[in-house]
């Protein structure tokens, strides 16, 4: 009996705590209708005034809406202004790097260029100054032989007489 006694103090409880939840509900429910009949039984006057003041927090939600969205615009132009500015000063940089920068290369090469010249050109005045050297030698040596080859001559002739004289 006991799992019957069990069974039935818990279907006992289950239907009232059933009954509870229904009372609760149709209280609930009335409280509701309550409130319905409440806004549908008010004066023309009153719903025109709570339309009013839906209207007006509407006005003010979008007219903060418009400021912001107004400050949002402004920054962007400001930022796109800065950006443009920042692109143009980066540009003129640039531009006036590349110049300089050309500028040295056409003066580094016309720098170079007259070092080969001068190179070149004491290059040819080496030459010259060799090939005079080497006319100044050659002559010397011309020279020396001629006088060598005349006192060879001249101690040939004296041997000779010496021979002759023996």
């Amino acid at each position: 009996m006991t799992q019957f006694d069990d069974s039935n103090k818990q279907f006992n409880y289950l239907q009232g705590l059933s009954q509870q939840l229904k009372a609760d509900m149709m209280t609930k429910l009335k409280e509701h209708r309550d409130e319905y009949i409440n806004i549908f039984s008010q004066s023309e006057d009153e719903r025109a005034r709570a339309e009013k003041i839906k209207l007006e927090k509407v006005d003010t939600d979008n007219a903060n809406m418009n400021r912001l969205l107004q400050g949002i615009e402004k920054k962007c132009d400001h930022e796109t202004e800065q950006r443009s500015r920042n692109e143009d000063d980066l540009r003129r940089y640039l531009e006036t790097k590349f110049v300089h920068l050309s500028d040295q290369h056409k003066t580094d090469e016309k720098l170079s260029l007259e070092r080969e010249k001068r190179m070149m050109t004491q290059v040819q005045e080496g030459l010259v100054t060799m090939n005079d050297i080497i006319k100044g030698t050659k002559e010397q040596n011309l020279i020396s032989l001629s006088h060598q080859q005349t006192l060879l001559s001249e101690q040939n002739k004296k041997l000779k007489e010496m021979v002759d004289n023996i």
